[in-house]
């Protein structure tokens, strides 16, 4: 074995979350069999999100950075809804936003993009 790459296969094992996955399941460069990414698409998105929540100063309810854990965890707890409007982020071509007070950086709430927008013009 090579790195994390299984020779004489499309199969590679994740960096982050050492599951086994198709090349498919990585990003890919310009080549069709270039992958540049060590990090299976699941993980590469829960990185950005995290990276992202983190440099927004989004905080959770016991005062730490908010985490893609979080969302996982408030998705179930608001059955994937959103908290205002109640639609179901299934219905949504978008994943639930991340309400939080930008002044404070407290965490609100998941919300889908039109009631997060109303909220959002509201505070400026």
């Amino acid at each position: 074995m090579m790195g994390n790459i299984y020779p004489f296969s499309n199969i590679r094992a994740c960096s982050r979350c050492r599951q086994t996955f198709d090349l498919s399941e990585f990003m890919k460069g310009e080549g069709e069999n270039v992958v540049i990414s060590s990090y299976c698409k699941d993980c590469n998105r829960s990185y950005a999100n995290n990276l992202a929540w983190k440099k927004a100063g989004i905080i959770n309810e016991e005062g730490k950075v908010f985490t893609t854990a979080d969302y996982k965890r408030l998705a179930l707890l608001q059955d994937n809804k959103c908290k205002i409007c109640n639609i179901s982020g299934i219905k949504l071509k978008k994943a639930l936003a991340v309400d939080h007070d930008h002044k404070t950086g407290f965490f609100r709430g998941l919300l889908c993009s039109p009631c997060n927008l109303r909220i959002g013009g509201r505070e400026h």
